[in-house]
C-alpha cells in the first residue's frame, strides 16, 4: 500500500519543477525572476513537510 501523502508530495514537487524549468526557457526579466523566487520558497515549505505520522517523544519531569 503506498503512501497517499508521499505520492502528492512527489507530483507537486514534478510540478513545481516543470514550471521552474517552463520560466527558465526564456530571457530572465524582473517577473520572471520573482516568480522563480515564489517557486523555490514553495518548493521549501513542500520538502520541509513530513508525510504519514509524526511521533513526538513525551517525557515526563
Amino acid at each position: 500500500m503506498s503512501n497517499v501523502s508521499k505520492i502528492k508530495r512527489d507530483e507537486l514537487l514534478g510540478k513545481i519543477k516543470k514550471i521552474k524549468d517552463f520560466l527558465l526557457l526564456g530571457e530572465l526579466d524582473e517577473n520572471k525572476e520573482e516568480l522563480i523566487n515564489y517557486l523555490n520558497d514553495i518548493k521549501l515549505e513542500v520538502d520541509g513537510k513530513k508525510y504519514g505520522l509524526i511521533f513526538k517523544e513525551l517525557r515526563k519531569p
